[in-house]
């Protein structure tokens, strides 16, 4: 795309060129190019540095640096992120610094910093305002959007819904206060999913993907949330009426499959390409079809042990594949792979207290220890799984731990040693 030289002449004034692709990098479809682009602009930023050269500080260089921190490893967006605040000067380009704000909240969501996402967001609502304009509107949106997130990480879902209530689209949308309000629907679909309100999630994300265009790459996540509702939809539909009027499996799958196989020749190392096959998985162990899901799980796995850098959402992916991997294991295997999810969560979450999904996983664990003939361990973690799921509530944060895979330890456990269980029902 671009051939450049660290001594080429027409890079005399690496400024010109930098600013020649800015267009391009701060419109809607920066993401369909954005990591094209990425190299070109760090090849740009070395060549100031090397040349003692000073970035040029307008508004749209600043907000082309913004732009590209949404991409590459974690210490490439913060150090594009860190450049693009230093630039900004101009304490009246109110817009140019919520671009700044949200960017940075996201980021510290990632990193798993919540209080501090939480605290720059809010400092920049407090401060006074003139009447927003309508970029500023949308900018807005998506720092109220990205505040409901933070509270959906605690699982306050009264309060995300409330903040996302804060911010509305005018009479006559912009493209921009379109897409704010698609984002507006994916967080609430998420919130849905959250508190286990299926078909109201179900809901937003096909509104959501309703409202995109082929080209946006956020279609991936959004069809991925929908593949995991329609799954747990499928279950309690079965649950409730033997034969749900949907076949939602199937729905899935074609949600799903098609992205997976456009991602396979050119994505296979993107976020979106894993948070897929996640998805497939589910599918293919709820349809059981273990030895297509064990094939999965291992790409799965060989992809997580080969990235440098886990955001919050590649630590839940993999934690999320190991609980996978255990699913499908015999119960020899199974002890060991319970385990090895519980050590990797600890991991990520050094400083969390069990939650409810330790309280499935120990379910599962007191399952294949009877199956394995030891009752002693079997009872100590059935005792384990009744004292946090006591305490706990139900989380839906990965598919079927709400629902389907807790109502199925139940009854394997009463099933095969309700005698262990005095006084328990499934």
């Amino acid at each position: 795309m671009f051939s450049l030289g660290t001594r080429s002449s027409n890079l005399r004034k690496p400024e010109t060129t930098l600013l020649s692709f800015i267009p391009s990098l701060t419109s809607f479809r920066f993401g369909s190019v954005g990591k094209q682009l990425l190299h070109v602009l760090q090849h740009l930023l070395r060549l100031y540095a090397e040349i003692d050269l000073e970035i040029p500080s307008r508004k749209d260089t600043v907000e082309t640096l913004v732009a590209a921190s949404k991409f590459g490893e974690m210490s490439i967006r913060k150090y594009l992120l860190k450049a693009a605040a230093e630039l900004h000067k101009d304490p009246e380009q109110t817009d140019t610094q919520a671009m700044i704000v949200h960017r940075e909240s996201v980021l510290l969501r990632l990193c798993r910093k919540v209080s501090d996402s939480q605290r720059v967001i809010q400092r920049f609502l407090d401060r006074p305002f003139t009447e927003a304009n309508p970029r500023l509107h949308s900018l807005l949106g998506l720092l109220h959007l990205s505040q409901a997130e933070n509270w959906a990480y605690h699982f306050n879902h009264q309060k995300v819904y409330e903040e996302a209530q804060k911010w509305g689209p005018g009479d006559h949308p912009s493209t921009m206060q379109i897409y704010v309000l698609r984002t507006k629907l994916k967080v609430l679909g998420q919130s849905y999913k959250g508190n286990g309100l299926f078909e109201d999630a179900k809901s937003a994300f096909e509104g959501c993907l309703a409202a995109m265009k082929p080209h946006d790459s956020e279609r991936f996540l959004i069809k991925s949330h929908l593949a995991d509702v329609y799954c747990e939809v499928d279950y309690l539909k079965r649950k409730e009426f033997a034969i749900p009027d949907v076949a939602y499996l199937e729905e899935a799958e074609k949600v799903v499959s098609p992205e997976i196989e456009h991602l396979r020749t050119r994505g296979r190392d993107t976020r979106h390409f894993r948070r897929l096959l996640l998805s497939l998985v589910e599918i293919e162990i709820i349809r059981g079809r273990h030895s297509v899901a064990e094939c999965l799980i291992q790409e799965l796995l060989t992809i997580y042990k080969k990235l440098t850098e886990h955001d919050i959402n590649d630590q839940v992916g993999h934690v999320r594949t190991l609980i996978a991997w255990a699913r499908i294991s015999e119960p020899s295997q199974a002890v060991v792979r319970w385990y090895t999810a519980f050590h990797w969560n600890k991991i990520y979450n050094p400083s969390e207290e069990d939650v409810f999904t330790c309280g499935v996983i120990y379910l599962f664990i007191s399952l294949a220890y009877f199956k394995l003939g030891n009752a002693d361990e079997s009872w100590a973690s059935f005792n384990r799984a009744a004292e946090i799921i006591s305490r706990k509530k139900p989380q839906f944060l990965i598919p079927g731990v709400g629902t389907y895979l807790y109502d199925f330890a139940w009854r394997e456990l009463w099933s095969v040693a309700g005698w262990l269980l005095p006084g328990k029902t499934p």
